[in-house]
């Protein structure tokens, strides 16, 4: 077994055609104070040895899990997952009544699955419910939705995109637990992506056994 750059091995494996690598998450201990990931990597070329990877992950904050095998793995410092601990949040509010009410919800519902993918939304987004979508636009003005400024920006285009005036209000620092502490942001975290899982943690090391 060795100690690698975990940075390195995925961006050598991150490329790899999908059907020539198979990534299966064998155990994570999420009750430790490191959360440990256990991969099994498997791979068609047989002259590449199959590797199980033990991951070790600090601060971690996020995980959300898939048993499915995975063919893909990436390591980043820059995506939507990371808003809620890297950006600080914003409410936004909006007066007027759109010009396509059903254009907007599909609109707004699409970019929403193009940022996130197979992920949930749910608690990144924090939307007004006290209404229902078409009640709460056609009343004419209101909160719409309160999360990470990147996201609500972005957002915020759509409504201005249906001639509705908006306004955003700075709503302060994310708050997140870690490990059963409440801990409070802006913070820079990286995300280990494969596949439907992911991890969200301040740092990640690798141990390498060749099977």
């Amino acid at each position: 077994m060795g100690h690698f750059d975990i940075a390195q091995f995925v961006e050598k494996y991150r490329n790899y055609p999908p059907e020539e690598i198979s990534i299966k998450i064998v155990s994570v201990d999420l009750q430790s104070e490191d959360v440990v990931l256990v991969l099994h990597l498997t791979f068609d070329d047989a002259e590449e040895p199959g590797q199980r990877w033990e991951i070790r992950m600090k601060e971690c904050v996020d995980t959300q899990l898939s048993s499915e095998i995975s063919h893909e793995i990436h390591i980043l410092n820059d995506h939507p997952l990371l808003w809620d601990f890297s950006n600080r949040f914003s409410s936004l509010y909006f007066k007027g009544v759109p010009d396509d009410l059903f254009r907007l919800y599909f609109d707004l519902n699409t970019q929403l699955e193009a940022l996130y993918g197979p992920f949930q939304i749910k608690g990144r987004l924090h939307l007004n419910h006290e209404r229902s979508f078409d009640k709460l636009f056609m009343a004419g003005g209101g909160l719409f939705a309160k999360g990470p400024i990147k996201l609500i920006e972005i957002l915020n285009q759509y409504l201005l995109g249906q001639n509705l005036t908006t306004s955003l209000i700075d709503s302060g620092n994310p708050y997140f637990l870690c490990g059963g502490r409440m801990m409070s942001g802006p913070k820079d975290y990286l995300v280990l992506h494969l596949g439907n899982s992911y991890f969200i943690a301040k740092e990640f090391t690798l141990e390498i056994m060749f099977v």
